[in-house]
């Protein structure tokens, strides 16, 4: 069969309420989790299989439709995630038009956590739930032949007007004995990102699933077991991005860092292959120290990034983050002596945050001297703690994320978590005024111009300067 694995565009995603300031500065990356499916597709030898990103190549309405039908594939595969799942809906009103004898696939965490609403939608024929490189081939067999069905893991489907169910797959045991996403099969050339100037850049995930368990974190609910790669293995795959032209690695495991052991032996073989490709990292506060940071350093690291989330204590514990603010300063300093570029990641608008708090976050930022401090307005996740403690308290009227589940709009916003006294427009102006009182420093300006690299460093320098400074580019902090 022919069998197309789709990313859809990105024109009507849900706001992540980080400002436009800063959305406007984001590349586009490889979709990681649709190229392990494609990869385990082709591997199993009976299909072929094609890959089109309808959000890198900026494609409209039409040249997709176009591209579709070009293809006429019998399959088609997409991502459905909780933020994409507007643009999702609208390119299967184009895969329908353009080869409306296809079987059209929903992947992603959506169907994980909205079985019921995925299915009901009756847009797509079949959703996968969990981990899709067993289950996908599994389905493409039972449509191949019409029979088995039921045989296939993860499995959600309408039939005679009920939904079927089938449990998700048990977890992967063995991730090296998945082939290599088919970085292959992408335009490479289209894949670049705000972090460092040396494009194209690969994705590359080295583990999966996260032993932590933080508030306002879904990954905690469908991957709180951490299962990692063989050092060899990740070290082929990164050769395999080498080889294709790739020029950056950013490893986008949920915490990189997480056994120290396994850290270092993977940092000793990267060395040692010699592979001469930078590479970013994921780490964690308690989890990395500086014998980590100095061997990541050596392997051809960076760049680092690490959640603060906030400076105060008291937020911290309501956000189920049990770390020292003294310590989360201490390691960006271990960081930064190691030579390793960092970006801290804080959250404003926490349940129940004063401007005290978010005074304390500024002060540990300017302590900690990270290279970036990346600064979202808190979201409150489908699946989090935080959601589930909202709905039952009544701070949320409704189950607003299952509602859009069930019927997703484009101009959807979820709410913010406000105070009595903090509404949506006060949490916009104190997520400016962090930004703004942090990065437009007489000290910092001076540290970030003697540290460029170059034309490029210098060229994404200016546009974050000047987004920082243009007023009409924080509409998304919702003043």
């Amino acid at each position: 069969m022919r069998v197309l694995l789709l990313n859809p565009p990105e024109r009507h995603t849900v706001q992540a309420n980080l400002p436009a300031a800063v959305e406007g500065l984001r590349g586009a990356t490889p979709p990681i989790g649709l190229l392990y499916v494609a990869a385990a597709a082709r591997e199993d030898g009976r299909h072929e299989v094609s890959f089109l990103d309808a959000h890198a190549e900026r494609l409209d309405d039409a040249k997709l439709e176009r591209a579709v039908g070009l293809l006429r594939p019998d399959v088609v595969g997409l991502p459905v995630n909780t933020f994409t799942l507007p643009d999702a809906v609208e390119v299967v009103k184009i895969v329908r038009r353009a080869a409306p004898e296809s079987v059209v696939v929903a992947g992603g965490l959506q169907p994980f956590l909205y079985p019921r609403e995925t299915a009901a939608l009756s847009l797509f024929d079949y959703a996968l739930q969990g981990e899709a490189e067993r289950s996908f081939p599994a389905l493409l067999a039972a449509i191949d032949e019409w029979e088995g069905f039921e045989r296939v893991p993860g499995i959600l489907f309408q039939r005679g007007g009920r939904i079927v169910t089938n449990p998700p797959p048990a977890p992967l045991e063995n991730l090296d004995e998945l082939p290599f996403p088919a970085h292959d099969l992408t335009p490479i050339r289209r894949y670049r990102s705000i972090v460092t100037s040396r494009h194209p850049i690969g994705i590359v995930i080295s583990s999966r699933g996260c032993p932590f368990h933080c508030a306002f974190c879904s990954h905690s609910v469908t991957g709180k077991r951490f299962r990692t790669r063989s050092a060899e293995n990740v070290i082929e795959e990164m050769a395999f991005c080498k080889s294709l032209g790739i020029r950056y690695i950013l490893f986008y495991d949920e915490v990189m860092t997480v056994n120290k052991e396994r850290m270092l032996a993977l940092c000793e073989g990267i060395k040692g292959r010699d592979l001469r490709l930078p590479w970013m990292a994921r780490a964690r506060v308690g989890s990395v120290d500086a014998e980590t940071f100095a061997a990541m350093k050596r392997a051809g690291c960076d760049l680092v990034t690490m959640g603060i989330e906030s400076g105060s204590p008291r937020v911290l514990a309501r956000l189920n983050r049990p770390v020292d603010t003294a310590a989360m300063v201490e390691t960006f300093r271990q960081a930064r002596r190691a030579g390793l570029r960092t970006i801290a990641y804080f959250m404003i608008g926490n349940p129940d945050e004063k401007m005290a708090d978010v005074r304390a976050s500024l002060r540990v930022a300017k302590k900690a001297g990270p290279d970036l401090v990346h600064a979202s307005v808190f979201t409150p996740y489908p699946a989090t703690d935080l959601y589930e403690e909202g709905r039952r308290t009544g701070r949320f009227r409704t189950d607003f994320w299952r509602e859009f589940a069930a019927e997703p709009v484009a101009n959807f916003r979820p709410p913010l978590w406000t105070e009595p006294d903090v509404d949506e427009a006060e949490i916009g102006r104190r997520l400016r005024w962090f930004y703004r009182r942090f990065h437009l420093r007489p000290a910092y300006i001076l540290r970030r111009l003697f540290s460029l690299r170059g034309p490029g460093d210098l060229a994404r320098h200016l546009r974050g300067l000047r987004a920082l400074l243009s007023p009409r580019r924080w509409n998304a902090a919702r003043e």
